[in-house]
């Protein structure tokens, strides 16, 4: 006999912490898993993958490992939006639904080269300076005074 349950208070002992432990464990979780790649089948590690609720607005986060995978878990039934984020390439977004506890859903994704953005900004702090200039010249239209 194992010396742990040598006595029923140890007995209980243990059954209240591995009651605790169970209680602990999301009871009937959704798993998400999958990989991500690029257009040649390469995995594509570091990428950010996030699922959001959408009634409730609540995000889990993960990122894929260096084989491009990802697995978390969502503890309730409904709907989520799942975006797929990596510099360099396009964003993807997919919207699952999950109708039942206790599944495990295959996401794998394939992002596609991204556009590089560029963004300018442009400030009026010249432009007003030579507005000003242009004003102050004299024009033929409007005449000027000679002293």
């Amino acid at each position: 006999m194992f010396p742990l349950f040598s006595s029923p208070m140890n007995t209980r002992v243990a059954l209240a912490f591995l009651t605790a432990f169970l209680a602990a464990l999301p009871a009937g979780a959704a798993t998400i898993s999958g990989l991500v790649s690029d257009a040649t089948g390469g995995a594509l590690p570091g990428t950010r993958v996030v699922v959001r609720g959408v009634a409730t607005g609540q995000e889990a986060v993960v990122e894929t490992g260096a084989d491009g995978r990802f697995q978390l878990n969502v503890p309730t039934s409904g709907t989520y939006l799942v975006t797929f984020t990596r510099y360099g390439f396009s964003e993807a977004a997919r919207t699952i639904i999950i109708s039942e506890a206790d599944t495990t859903l295959d996401l794998s994704t394939q992002l596609d080269i991204g556009k590089t953005n560029v963004e300018v900004s442009v400030t009026a702090a010249r432009a007003e300076r030579e507005n000003r200039l242009i004003l102050e010249m004299p024009s033929p239209a409007r005449p000027t005074l000679h002293q």
